[in-house]
């Protein structure tokens, strides 16, 4: 469950999805409707669900980051007639899925001369909002952590950037210029709309991060919105690396980066993430690598390979 779409699938114990559902979160005024609205359309009744949702998970009462809906888990379950329902993070589950992927579903944007297999690994990635998990091993199995570094500051590294922060902070109520304010849907508005004023440009222009991206092509403010984007992309991108140490590689997923990743854009990411005045640092920073997830849905992936295991 994301701040823009739902997807929602059963699982077998062979970790099949079946009756896969795509839904839209401003169709639906609860996430109680939509489930039940799945369950109804797909004529089976469940017993036990796992839910991942863009949240943080804090107790019984969860409430959205960055869409309107709260509930409680216990009602939840008791409204939908659950044996049991498991809530967690949006990339817990995209998590989940990095230690099934194959060499396929994965792009490699920033090389290294070898990947430390047991070491740590972090996953990241911009929709609605900007999420993050940190992956380690012990005792054998995957552990993972669920983390909120995308509501981190991060700093400007030229003079547009400033003039961009300037803008965010003045027109969108708030001291600082945090991750997510930038490197995520609603962030790609904010840099436009920044760039438009900056520039001196009049008129609506796009109103959407979807619009933005697919005039990036053709339209000289929108390429220009998507390049900064991803500048700042690799800036938080460093930040979790210097946070973590992923010598095990930092995995990108999300709605927006597969979608808007070109080879100039790759260029600008790597050089922003290694782009540390420090020998040592950078020097860190050249054994970590960065993999874009080509497959698509990994969280469903990872969330059929979680109940299997259950199941089984």
């Amino acid at each position: 469950i994301g701040g823009t779409n739902i997807r929602l699938s059963m699982v077998n114990k062979n970790a099949e999805m079946l009756h896969s559902k795509f839904y839209k979160c401003a169709d639906y005024p609860t996430l109680y409707d939509v489930l039940k609205h799945y369950i109804t359309e797909t004529k089976i009744t469940p017993k036990k669900a796992v839910i991942a949702i863009a949240a943080a998970i804090l107790g019984d009462h969860i409430v959205m980051t960055n869409y309107n809906w709260e509930f409680s888990i216990k009602e939840l379950s008791q409204k939908l007639g659950l044996d049991s329902l498991k809530i967690i993070n949006d990339f817990e589950a995209q998590a989940l899925a990095v230690e099934h992927l194959t060499k396929e579903d994965v792009k490699v944007i920033h090389k290294v001369d070898s990947i430390a297999e047991d070491s740590c690994r972090a996953i990241a990635g911009a929709g609605t909002g900007f999420g993050n998990a940190l992956l380690y091993l012990n005792g054998g199995k995957w552990n993972i952590i669920p983390t909120e570094i995308g509501h981190s500051v991060i700093g400007s590294c030229n003079s547009l950037e400033d003039e961009i922060f300037q803008y965010v902070r003045k027109h969108y109520n708030v001291k600082e210029s945090y991750g997510e304010l930038f490197i995520s849907g609603n962030g790609i508005v904010r840099i436009y709309n920044a760039l438009k004023e900056i520039k001196g440009i009049s008129g609506v222009g796009y109103t959407t991060a979807y619009d933005i991206s697919v005039n990036a092509k053709t339209d000289v403010l929108a390429k220009q919105t998507i390049d900064v984007f991803y500048g700042l992309l690799g800036t938080l991108l460093c930040n979790i690396a210097l946070s973590y140490l992923p010598y095990g590689g930092i995995y990108l997923t999300g709605g927006i980066i597969p979608q808007t990743l070109t080879s100039e854009r790759e260029s600008i990411l790597v050089e922003r993430f290694l782009d540390r005045k420090l020998d040592t640092i950078t020097a860190i920073l050249k054994k970590i690598p960065i993999c874009l997830i080509t497959k698509e849905n990994p969280a469903l992936l990872g969330l059929a390979r979680f109940v299997s295991g259950e199941l089984n």
